[in-house]
């Protein structure tokens, strides 16, 4: 079953990216909504532990993809919104310190790419 997901992710990006590749706007708005949400089914059917973080990370992706898919400044201001939230809760799930750690380092990575660099362990890294 896992495979079956995967390999529909897969068709599904690709489709994705010919339509974006040769700018197919209302083909692509058909396929975008599908991207997200059939890496959370892969994800939740192949992890034996379930982060809460990556889940809401990529569930509040999906629902910012489609909300921007919509036309309207309310849509775009709330799929931003839904947005904002991912790269804290993207970085809780992978870094796993405390939110507000995880914040303050969240924003800062998502502004200045050095410092997600800086904030990794380094110490398996030779001197």
């Amino acid at each position: 079953m896992n495979l079956v997901i995967l390999v529909l992710f897969l068709l599904i990006s690709i489709i994705h990216l010919y339509q974006s590749f040769h700018d197919l706007r209302k083909e692509r708005a058909k396929t975008k909504p599908f991207l997200l949400i059939t890496l959370l089914l892969f994800y939740l059917l192949s992890s034996k532990v379930k982060d809460i973080y990556l889940i809401l990370a990529l569930a509040f992706s999906w629902l910012g993809d489609v909300l921007l898919i919509f036309p309207g400044n309310r849509m775009f201001l709330a799929g931003g919104v839904l947005f904002s939230d991912c790269p804290f809760l993207f970085h809780h799930s992978f870094y796993g310190t405390n939110p507000l750690i995880a914040f303050l380092s969240a924003s800062a990575t998502h502004r200045y790419p050095i410092f997600s660099y800086l904030c990794e362990s380094h110490a398996d890294d030779p001197e």
